[in-house]
């Protein structure tokens, strides 16, 4: 296996040498993996450098046309209807108004069931 460049990151010894954190190493592949695996050091990358900033050209003036923001339905200022017009009731109908997915109020668990809805 070829020989990897690694740093430690902590002390400990390797090949019959103490090693401090922050030293510079090479290791077979095999012994390579496992002192990263179990912490004790990490693989080497290069330094990259900065590419050279490229000039971004600015936005033309000209934009595409903004849609008027569109208005929340009104709630009416009577009671509250469900999709089928039927009025909130306590009595019928959880404390939450909560609606089913087919927009209809769900119902209290052993509510009777109302001949109206």
């Amino acid at each position: 296996m070829p020989r990897q460049k690694l740093t430690t990151l902590k002390p400990f010894s390797y090949a019959g040498r103490s090693m401090r954190t922050n030293t510079d190493f090479e290791a077979s592949g095999r012994d390579a993996r496992i002192l990263v695996a179990i912490g004790k050091a990490s693989y080497q990358t290069r330094v990259m450098t900065a590419a050279p900033p490229v000039s971004v050209p600015a936005p033309s003036p000209i934009s595409a046309p903004v849609a008027a923001p569109v208005a929340a339905p009104v709630a009416p200022a009577g009671p509250d209807l469900d999709s089928a017009g039927v009025a909130w009731d306590e009595t019928v109908h959880v404390s939450t108004r909560l609606q089913n997915a087919d927009g209809t109020w769900r119902k209290r668990p052993g509510a009777a069931r109302v001949t109206g809805e």
